[in-house]
């Protein structure tokens, strides 16, 4: 686990 799944995170709530 590392800052990829922190991104990919982020980008999910920017997407909704």
């Amino acid at each position: 686990m590392g800052f990829s799944n922190l991104k990919l995170l982020l980008h999910c709530t920017v997407l909704l």
